[in-house]
């Protein structure tokens, strides 16, 4: 008697969970922007590229910029702004090669957050040139400077393309020369790809992926919940049977009256 009002309490503490054919579903409707520049020239001043700099800074997170670069390289300062400009998007940039690509064009390349490089290409790190005049002293503390600077700088946007003992050759005068498949290679990672149609695939699957995955531990955690709420319940819970209903009170027998005639 006692385990029978035990059970009766645990299914009016716990009620068995209802079942959902499915999960409520709403669809959000965004504007997707998707920017296209091309540097295909030397990197000179920086006005030239201010709008593609407010560009980057103020995207939105599900937009897209991709910056299809051809350049010897050029100004490292207005490539340093560039690079800021970059790393402080909240849009996916995609820096693709196209061509040769060599110097700060380079470091350009480097700092996308997705690359591009297409088949017959150059790539070409090497050195910064610099050039200062003034007074002896003021010569003097200019190159010293500028060798820490860009000593932390090749650390800083070559550390994961480059070895150690391959950025000390750099600063120490020597150029690497690479083509469209060594870039590649050393880029590795699902970040890179060997054309635009190849990257915007790689995203679109993985994105597929990232989607069934949420699916399936939705679908695992119901499981769970319901396991718990069994377990609660107790094991043969499910299966207790409906509580007996009342019996019905009988009918009075009532004497039959005699017909009138």
């Amino acid at each position: 008697m006692h385990d029978n009002n035990r059970a009766a309490s645990n299914m009016m503490l716990f009620p068995p969970m209802p079942e959902f054919d499915s999960i409520k579903y709403y669809k959000q409707a965004l504007q997707v922007s998707i920017h296209h520049f091309y540097i295909v020239d030397e990197i000179g001043e920086v006005p030239p590229f201010l709008d593609m700099i407010n560009t980057l800074k103020t995207a939105e997170q599900h937009d897209t910029v991709f910056i299809y670069l051809n350049t010897p390289g050029g100004n490292l300062y207005t490539a340093i702004q560039i690079i800021s400009a970059i790393r402080q998007s909240n849009a996916t940039v995609v820096t693709c090669i196209e061509g040769m690509v060599a110097s700060a064009g380079t470091l350009l390349f480097l700092a996308g957050h997705k690359h591009v490089v297409n088949p017959n290409c150059t790539f070409m790190i090497h050195n910064y040139s610099h050039g200062a005049w003034g007074k002896g002293n003021e010569v003097a503390l200019r190159v010293k400077h500028s060798e820490h600077y860009f000593n932390k700088l090749a650390h800083d946007l070559y550390g994961k393309f480059l070895t150690e003992d391959e950025i000390n050759d750099v600063i120490n005068g020597k150029d690497f020369w690479m083509e469209s498949e060594e870039v590649l290679k050393r880029l590795g990672g699902e970040n890179s790809a060997a054309s635009v149609n190849d990257l915007m695939e790689a995203i679109s699957t993985g994105t597929s992926a990232q989607n069934e995955a949420e699916e399936l531990s939705e679908e695992e955690l119901l499981d769970a919940v319901l396991a718990a709420a069994k377990e609660l319940m107790g094991a043969n819970a499910e299966e207790a049977p409906a509580p007996a209903a009342a019996p019905k009170p009988k009918k009075k027998a009532t004497k039959a009256k005699p017909k009138k005639a």
